[in-house]
């Protein structure tokens, strides 16, 4: 259960298929949901799903993420925007997974869309973060996959300045973010 002045969220981390794991808790989403303030939110991990990394592979350091902000800078600059955004996007993910672990939360290889999920249900990223985060993730996903892609400007820029705010947050040893 996470608190905040706002909102209040109860939070239920499951193994399994999303299909069986949801249906179970149908019941209890619909009450939570009826209570005002009050939201449920349920993440699975699918456990026949790849993993994210193996498990000797260490997350990138700041150092590191640095290093590949600042050359995804240099590419969308030079109009290599897919290759700036994907760069940036790397940095993001890790920055993401940098504060996950450091608020406790082992969610370090889990996949970046339930990572995303559980650090706005936490109340660790405003809707704003999430948004901005999981239309990038649809961005990224688009351009590795080999489609085509629309927004990719605007949404380098949003991803450009949470990467920044995010950077700034874990030099802090926190995160803090506007409301929204």
């Amino acid at each position: 259960m996470a608190r905040s002045p706002h909102e209040s969220v109860i939070v239920e981390v499951k193994v399994g298929t999303q299909t069986a794991v949801s249906e179970r808790f149908r019941d209890l989403a619909e009450t939570i949901q009826h209570q005002p303030g009050w939201r449920f939110s349920l993440v699975v991990i699918d456990p026949r799903s790849d993993e994210v990394a193996p498990p000797t592979q260490r997350l990138l350091d700041r150092k590191d993420i640095v290093h590949r902000l600042d050359k995804a800078h240099e590419l969308l600059k030079a109009g290599v925007t897919e290759a700036g955004f994907l760069l940036m996007w790397v940095a993001v993910e890790a920055l993401l997974r940098h504060i996950a672990t450091r608020e406790g939360l082992p969610l370090e290889r889990v996949p970046s869309s339930a990572l995303m999920k559980e650090l706005f249900s936490l109340g660790i990223l405003s809707r704003h973060e999430l948004d901005v985060a999981q239309r990038a993730f649809a961005v990224r996903n688009a351009l590795v996959h080999g489609f085509e892609t629309t927004g990719l400007d605007e949404t380098a820029s949003a991803l450009a300045q949470m990467a920044q705010q995010l950077l700034a947050d874990l030099d802090r040893g926190e995160h803090q973010h506007p409301e929204g």
